[in-house]
């Protein structure tokens, strides 16, 4: 009597390495497994960017937090750098550029020179109003070198100070050679605008011109 084939399959040897339960299968020998790479977006690097162009100071934070995220996020390092060095430089010119108007602020209002600003400006109408009349002319830088001695010592800078002491006495040799008949000396008109001048930078108006 013939033995009916066995059709069932063949079962795994005694002893073959079984695969853990729960461990997923490993890969084949050769081919690693793929990483991962990590995902998601960096929104404080895109806000530090564009802050920057605006509002510098909280675009500096929103760069430095994104470049701290770039690792996590994955992306936004590049942004985030070219958003912090735009920020410093902004921060960088914002305050130079307050330091400048703030001191020719604080000049234009040095008591000193606003009163040197407006005796040289009533002088200088008055004198050609009166240009016939000696004896006017003569009040008129009378006038005008007291008021100007007095605004140099309310002066609150050096520098204010001493122009406008100047300039008061370029004025007091005008009225000596007016008072004596003698003529003033040939380089008193270029000096009394070169100290305009000096009087201008020190307080930040427009005397000389």
């Amino acid at each position: 009597m013939s033995i009916p084939p066995n059709d069932a399959s063949p079962q795994q040897g005694y002893g073959a390495p079984q695969q853990p339960y729960g461990v997923p299968p490993q890969e084949p020998y050769g081919y690693p497994a793929p990483v991962a790479q990590p995902t998601g977006s960096n929104g404080f690097a895109v806000a530090g960017l564009i802050l920057a162009f605006f509002f510098a100071p909280l675009g500096l934070i929103f760069s430095i937090i994104g470049l701290a995220k770039s690792n996590k996020a994955g992306k936004g390092k590049v942004m985030s750098i070219i958003g912090l060095i735009v920020s410093l430089i902004a921060i960088a010119v914002g305050v130079a550029v307050f330091a400048l108007v703030g001191t020719k602020v604080a000049k234009a209002l040095d008591s000193g020179c606003t009163s040197a600003t407006s005796t040289v400006t009533s002088t200088s109408d008055k004198m050609s109003a009166d240009s016939g009349s000696p004896d006017a002319l003569k009040a008129d830088l009378k006038n005008a070198t007291d008021q100007l001695n007095t605004a140099a010592a309310k002066a609150g800078n050096a520098d204010a100070k001493s122009a406008i002491t100047a300039l008061a006495g370029d004025y007091q040799q005008l009225y000596t050679a007016l008072s004596t008949g003698t003529a003033p000396s040939a380089d008193l008109s270029t000096k009394i605008e070169a100290d305009a001048k000096k009087v201008d930078d020190a307080c930040g108006h427009n005397l000389g011109s």
